[in-house]
């Protein structure tokens, strides 16, 4: 073979080899990611760099507004199963999501515990491309695992004349997955408020209704380098409307955070309850008002038992 062939060869082999290196993330779906997002080829980069940690820019149970808190604590043992489906602007999903209150002394404080364990998403090529998922995501389908969210109530005021208060503090740990799909922070946040909440009776037997109101503070972390937080008032009002039977509730809730980039949520949701001895069912309608393009439907099994943990150390 002539030497020039053997070096012309050789020289394809070696652009071939480099270009290999040059794109290391190494497939096609990385090329894609890397013009999707304009990626200089700098080894510094990396894909986290580019997502947005905000609710707007994420799946629907990453940075979801909190449970408008009602000013008094769950007396109950209580643990909830449920399903949830959200339909979004390109993005469809469906997950478990499970919570279980410990009610520590009557009227006093409680704690709970809260994830989504388990979720599927189908994400179209345009939300994609929009939330510049890693390369990983290309076909923005799959499976995640959700947070774990760790909180207590306490009672600060109850049956004055003034309406019942409430302490509530939670935190969400980094036990999550698929960051690079936008599905979930992996990194910690919080959040704490008041609420204040006053029952009227109404006309007839074992008919009731319940105002209330909260406000807050949420806090989470983002990759940001320069901003690595994100800050935001929390709010919420509602009213619960209970029959013997049924409870009707209405909310509107969401917090406002400082970056501007889609993390203003507010959201409106409709609850309807129906009363067992000791199973509840529960279905509850969300709609995104803004900063969170789903509307989402649940539907829960609610099993609850009324036990005092320290009834028993009281009596003693």
């Amino acid at each position: 073979m002539p030497r020039f062939k053997v070096k012309r060869n050789l020289i394809f082999l070696y652009v071939i080899f480099i270009s290999g290196i040059g794109f290391s993330q190494g497939t096609p779906n990385w090329t894609w990611w890397c013009q999707n997002v304009n990626c200089t080829g700098n080894p510094e980069e990396h894909w986290v760099d580019f997502i947005e940690i905000a609710p707007g820019y994420m799946g629907p149970n990453a940075l979801p507004v909190p449970e408008v808190s009602k000013g008094i604590i769950d007396n109950e043992l209580r643990g909830e199963l449920g399903f949830q489906a959200h339909f979004g602007d390109g993005d469809d999903t469906q997950n478990l999501f499970t919570q279980l209150n410990i009610n520590l002394a009557k009227d006093i404080a409680s704690v709970k515990i809260w994830m989504v364990p388990i979720e599927h998403f189908d994400v179209n090529d345009a939300t994609r491309d929009e939330r510049k998922l890693s390369g990983d995501y290309y076909e923005a389908e799959g499976w995640a695992i959700g947070d774990v969210y760790l909180g207590s109530e306490v009672q600060i005021l109850k049956n004055r004349k003034f309406p019942d208060v409430m302490l509530r503090a939670f935190m969400k740990t980094a036990s999550s997955e698929e960051v690079g799909g936008a599905r979930f922070t992996d990194s910690p946040a919080y959040y704490f408020d008041l609420s204040f909440g006053k029952t009227l009776p109404l006309t007839g037997e074992d008919k009731t209704i319940h105002l209330y109101t909260m406000i807050g503070f949420y806090s989470w972390q983002t990759y940001d380098n320069d901003n690595p937080q994100n800050d935001a008032p929390l709010y919420g009002i509602g009213a619960d409307l209970n029959f013997s039977k049924f409870m009707f509730s209405t909310s509107l809730g969401g917090y406002s955070g400082w970056k501007d980039n889609r993390d203003k949520p507010l959201v409106y949701r409709l609850e309807a309850i129906k009363k067992h001895k000791a199973l509840d069912i529960l279905f509850q309608y969300q709609y995104g008002i803004n900063d969170y393009d789903y509307s989402s439907f649940k539907l829960s099994l609610i099993y609850h038992q009324d036990i005092d943990l320290f009834k028993k150390n009281k009596t003693d």
